[in-house]
């Protein structure tokens, strides 16, 4: 349920800050702060993720006002305090907490596989694109999610064309973007995958009262939501647990 806009100003001007007892005082309504991601979260407030967790607030018996900006603004709005959560961000599960002041969800979202691209034809296997001996390229954000060496790319395209042309092994990324890359190009052909995880998305919360105490009732909301949602990203097949 999304109250009045005067009930959302409000709400906008106080503070995410620890009461003395160490209870949330925005326990009843959750401000979110969504990344800018195109067709699931654009500027304006549009999309299947905006809808999503319209829905989850709905389950958890809590009011949302929900902002969509730019990814680097959505984590500083936790940070700050002028948020109470920021959404998406993948969970390596060797990174335990976000940082010092934040921390991921218990709930997963949603998942996004992370693919190995070669060249069509290629021989190489899964054990030997993570043996640390090919020349490997991810998205620069994502360096660290791997135990093996890896070169940072901003450039998706840029990438994928030096694997079809030999001048690198393999792009690992994300499945989404890179194939709607590769369509957009057409080169279905040129490309063979190999799954390398399935990362969970999390949400981020402070790392205070009020973010334990969203945390508590983000989770079985969450596991509600994907239960009854439409969007194959986000449904949660009956028995399937993340």
């Amino acid at each position: 349920m999304i109250r009045a806009a005067a009930a959302a100003v409000a709400i906008l001007a106080l503070t995410n800050t620890e009461t003395i007892a160490g209870v949330c005082p925005l326990e009843n309504t959750w401000r979110v702060s969504i990344a800018d991601l195109p067709g699931l979260a654009d500027i304006g407030g549009k999309g299947g993720l905006v809808r999503f967790i319209e829905n989850v607030a709905e389950f958890a018996d809590v009011d949302v006002v929900n902002d969509v900006v730019p990814f680097a603004r959505s984590m500083i709005n936790v940070e700050s305090g002028r948020a109470d959560m920021h959404i998406p961000l993948l969970h390596d599960s060797n990174t335990p907490f976000v940082n010092a002041k934040l921390m991921y969800s218990d709930a997963v979202l949603f998942n996004v596989p992370f693919q190995f691209y070669v060249a069509a034809g290629s021989a190489l296997t899964l054990a030997q694109l993570t043996d640390g001996t090919r020349t490997i390229e991810t998205d620069s954000a994502h360096i660290d999610f791997f135990p093996f060496p890896v070169d940072g790319s901003s450039c998706i395209e840029c990438s994928l064309n030096k694997v079809r042309l030999g001048r690198i092994d393999a792009f690992i990324y994300a499945e989404p973007p890179t194939d709607e890359a590769i369509v957009l190009a057409g080169l279905e052909d040129a490309f063979e995958r190999h799954l390398y995880e399935n990362y969970p998305v999390r949400a981020v919360l402070p790392r205070n009262a009020c973010g334990r105490s969203i945390n508590q009732k983000l989770l079985p909301a969450v596991v509600k939501a994907r239960k009854q949602s439409g969007h194959p990203l986000f449904r949660l097949s009956q028995g399937r647990a993340d």
